[in-house]
């Protein structure tokens, strides 16, 4: 089977760190000076290379194994949204096709409930499953594991009809699940942390709002975090607050109104930027006119909050990963399951990037690209010249 291409997963972060990343989550870690990073490069592409191959191997799937007799034979592989605004799913819809156009004889379709409610989920599902897909690869949202019943009860549907599932996004314990792809938030939010430094100037103050207490995943984001963040003695932290399962919208403007002149208020959650309440953001400008933001996503809904390096927006970095990413290594994933490879990760965790406005527009260009090339133009408007916005189809 041809191998499609993969985007790089090594770049430099700041000044002086190189990260190299594989996909299974292992991860090597290499300083180097300045003049060095030349003759880096070669070395570190012969190493993505080599990592390539151990973890997602180059050889066929096995012709005798009966996955692979169904995927020759058309049977396919289903993404399935779990909500049809959700910011990130077109790219993860765009990273699933991507792959199905390097590899001809993979067929895959994505579908996404026709509204936003639990009813229409579950009834797309038993839609899903009547066509006997040869894996089901679940798109998995935050309010998704809020709702922990409704979502197992959608895995047991899943389970029942003997489906292989993998979850692309937000990570959930369940036996149930083959496989999981979706972005390091530990890393994330350690990597945010890291380059607190450079984003506060000149002030250096910054509240942090988290919600450590909703269960063992958010602690292990926020805890990577507050390590992380006891590294850079320059950063002052006036107050971190839990918003447990609560009103993280309420917390925000909470601190901002109790520390008017903190520089920033670090959201290890985004749901209250990507979903804000009318006038609330006016409301947080009476009380700290010069706040700006940091939060764990890089949506494409977010990138105009930026602004642009000469005039910066209210977002001073978002963090996140190349959304296509996920959708091509999940069906890449089911595709090696399902034809009996011996070397199929059952997680898979891609890395994360800083945006800001500095190199939002390389960003977007990337993430369109691992899309398929999804038009993110209109997300850009007013962060970078129209003239040199990413296209697609």
């Amino acid at each position: 089977m041809a191998r499609p291409d993969r985007t790089s997963y090594y770049s430099l972060i700041g000044n002086r760190e190189l990260r190299y990343i594989f996909g299974s989550g292992a991860e090597r870690v290499m300083t180097v000076g300045r003049s060095g990073r030349s003759a880096l490069r070669s070395a570190v592409s012969s190493l993505y290379l080599l990592g390539l191959a151990l973890v997602i191997g180059c050889e066929p799937p096995p012709d005798d194994h009966p996955g692979s007799a169904k995927i020759k034979a058309g049977v396919p592989i289903i993404v399935v949204g779990s909500h049809p605004d959700d910011p990130h799913w077109p790219a993860i819809r765009g990273g699933a096709l991507r792959y199905a156009q390097a590899v001809p004889t993979v067929r895959v379709e994505c579908v996404t409930p026709s509204r936003d409610t639990p009813q229409a989920l579950r009834d797309e599902l038993v839609r899903v499953l009547q066509r006997q897909p040869v894996a089901v690869c679940l798109h998995v949202t935050a309010r998704d594991v809020a709702e922990p019943a409704a979502l197992r009860a959608n895995l047991d549907r899943i389970a029942r009809a003997a489906t292989l599932l993998i979850t692309v996004g937000v990570q959930f314990d369940d036996p149930r699940i083959f496989a999981h792809v979706g972005a390091n938030l530990p890393e994330c939010a350690e990597l945010l942390a890291d380059n607190l430094p450079g984003l506060l100037t000149p002030r250096r103050t910054c509240v942090v709002v988290h919600r450590a207490s909703a269960g063992p995943s958010a602690a292990n984001i926020y805890n990577r975090f507050r390590s992380a963040v006891r590294r850079h003695t320059g950063v002052v932290v006036l107050q971190e607050a839990d918003a447990g399962g609560g009103d993280q919208a309420a917390v925000v403007e909470e601190l901002l109104t109790l520390y008017p002149n903190a520089a920033l208020v670090v959201t290890l959650d985004p749901t209250v930027w990507l979903e804000p309440r009318p006038d609330w953001e006016y409301r947080l400008r009476q009380a700290n006119p010069g706040f700006r933001f940091a939060t764990l996503s890089a949506a494409p809904p977010l990138w105009g909050r930026l602004g642009t390096p000469a005039a910066p927006g209210v977002a001073a970095a978002l963090v996140g990963p190349l959304d296509g990413e996920l959708g091509y290594a999940a069906v890449e994933l089911a595709v090696r399951a399902v034809s009996g490879s011996q070397s199929v990760s059952r997680v898979c965790w891609m890395p994360c990037e800083v945006v800001t406005p500095a190199n939002l527009l390389d960003f977007a260009r990337r993430y369109s690209a691992a899309a398929g090339g999804l038009d993110v133009s209109r997300y850009l408007a007013g962060s970078v010249p129209a003239t040199t916005a990413p296209g697609g189809g």
